[in-house]
């Protein structure tokens, strides 16, 4: 398992001699521009203005930025985490009552998969972080750490609102005991609720986490504030609209321009 994990370190960091300098991607930008917002202007004005995504990986973003004034570090702490994703599957592989050998298989396989090596190393993207609670919190599940793993799977859900979709299949459906349940709860909802109560009471949209995440099936946002600004490209699916198209009775996909760093 030794030589799995330290395969797994050097093909990342091989990856992250390639890595990007900066966002480039829609969502990269909106995550980027929304961290530099909260750097700028507080926790506070960011709780109560940002609705477009689940909230906590901009806090991620700007956390990295604040620490360490480069935005590739937060790829460095994603690839740096990812090296532990086969160790975690080896250990749940050995739990559900794999054999020894098929275990290091699975965490083998991990550790050279492409998006588990490029996601973390290229993207700004929610999903590195999400995975990583995921993959925790279904190990202390199976370690019987009911709390720790609700916990952990409701940190998730603000990361990526299909946390809170996933938990509805494992581990909730394996919990055949009322007390289990219940602890799992306690740890699971108090924080995704909270952000619940935070959007319906500030005015945002009646949905969990951010407008634009919806329930973790709706993957676009209604933009109903007359014609798009100037300078935003709009698109339905993957069809461009033209610069100033009305939004008023369509519902959109919003690509804006990244802000280049250095900011």
């Amino acid at each position: 398992m030794i030589c799995v994990l330290v395969l797994g370190l050097v093909v990342r960091l091989a990856a992250m001699f390639f890595a990007p300098q900066a966002p480039s991607s829609a969502d990269e930008g909106l995550y980027y521009r929304t961290a530099i917002d909260l750097i700028e202007k507080g926790f506070l004005h960011f709780l109560l203005t940002f609705s477009e995504r689940s909230p906590l990986y901009p806090v991620f973003l700007a956390f990295c930025i604040k620490l360490f004034g480069n935005p590739v570090s937060a790829l460095w702490i994603q690839a740096l985490l990812s090296v532990f994703w086969p160790l975690i599957l080896w250990d749940i592989a050995k739990k559900v009552g794999l054999k020894e050998r098929f275990a290091l298989a699975v965490a083998l396989v991990a550790s050279v998969f492409p998006p588990f090596i490029l996601y973390p190393t290229r993207s700004w993207l929610a999903e590195s972080t999400f995975t990583t609670l995921i993959l925790l919190s279904s190990w202390l599940s199976l370690a019987s750490s009911g709390f720790w793993s609700g916990l952990t799977w409701g940190i998730s859900a603000l990361f990526r609102p299909t946390g809170s979709i996933l938990a509805l299949g494992y581990p909730l459906s394996n919990i055949t005991r009322l007390k289990a349940l219940v602890i799992f709860l306690v740890g699971f909802v108090p924080l995704p609720a909270t952000f619940f109560a935070l959007n319906y009471f500030s005015g945002k949209e009646s949905m969990p986490y951010g407008s634009y995440a919806g329930l973790g099936i709706v993957g676009f946002i209604k933009w109903a504030n007359g014609p798009c600004a100037n300078g935003t490209q709009v698109y339905a699916g993957m069809i461009q609209a033209p610069e100033g198209t009305d939004c008023n009775d369509i519902v959109w996909r919003i690509k804006r321009p990244p802000i280049p760093y250095p900011y």
